[in-house]
């Protein structure tokens, strides 16, 4: 594994990240054809070793914007989305039942301004609706016009270039299901695939994804944990990735929002432990 892109969290990381043995091609993903090729990670997950763990994790107080983020709901949302009986939500009928909820509109406000706080310019957040989906997937991620799953991936919202990605939104994706669920990706920027590929910088995403994978099979894909009502950031349009809900005994729910989030850094700076100091006198 090449040096890339950092996980940064001040939850422990200890046994939330494994690896996998590379990648491979499937013809069926989640019981729906594919069209080839279709890459996911290939199995058995191994806990990712020492050496791996601190190639991760990232430790410094200020992330480059393209990092990974590890972050809990404050207990008061977390209880705000409680009391709306979304952890009751098993079906896509139960889940657009929830905005009737009395509760289901301060639930979304509080997850907003919370959201907010990790913004770097302050524009109109894009807050996705409510995701109900089924448990024990492989990968979630599903093309509905197509009627397959898509297997890893890049996000593709903001419809730039290649050469672009590294500036647009990135992701915040809560999850509000009661099992842990987990995030796949692969630990480069697109501008260092296309280095290590020579590709040309007006090459399509799909076409960049299929010839790394091709060319390098046994480059591992990584998985985080979330845990209930824990959340990551991510810039999902720049680097290779889906979510999975493999292993969970409960429905799977999550909600996206899209902005210039920063991923919070893991050292205090100097003005938050003095603001530490004089909250605590």
């Amino acid at each position: 594994m090449i040096d890339g892109i950092k996980v940064y969290t001040k939850l422990s990381l200890q046994d939330r990240l494994s690896v996998s043995q590379g990648t491979e091609t499937v013809e069926l993903l989640n019981g729906k054809p594919t069209l080839a090729p279709t890459f996911v990670p290939r199995e058995p997950w191994k806990p990712v070793s020492p050496n791996q763990l601190d190639q991760l994790r990232g430790d410094t107080s200020k992330p480059p914007y393209q990092s990974i983020g590890l972050v809990r709901l404050p207990n008061h949302i977390r209880d705000l989305w409680k009391n709306t009986d979304i952890e009751s939500a098993t079906t896509e009928a139960d889940i657009q039942r929830l905005p009737l909820h009395p509760l289901y509109s301060e639930a979304i406000k509080s997850t907003g301004n919370w959201a907010a706080g990790f913004q770097i310019e302050k524009e109109k957040m894009i807050m996705h609706n409510l995701a109900c989906i089924s448990k024990g997937l492989r990968t979630v991620t599903f093309n509905p016009r197509e009627n397959r799953y898509l297997g890893l991936h890049l996000d593709s919202w903001e419809k730039q270039p290649l050469d672009k990605l590294s500036a647009v939104r990135n992701r915040l994706c809560i999850n509000l299901g009661r099992s842990p669920r987990y995030f796949l990706f692969v630990n480069q920027e697109i501008h260092s695939l296309r280095r290590m590929l020579d590709m040309p910088r007006e090459g399509r995403a799909r076409t960049l994804i299929q010839n790394f994978l091709t060319a390098f099979p046994d480059y591992p894909v990584l998985r985080i944990k979330l845990n209930p009502y824990e959340a990551y950031i991510a810039p999902t349009e720049n680097l290779i990735h889906d979510g999975s809900s493999e292993d969970q005994l409960y429905q799977d729910v999550q909600i996206t929002l899209r902005s210039f989030f920063q991923v919070p850094g893991v050292q205090d700076t100097i003005l938050s432990k003095v603001k530490h100091f004089f909250s605590a006198t």
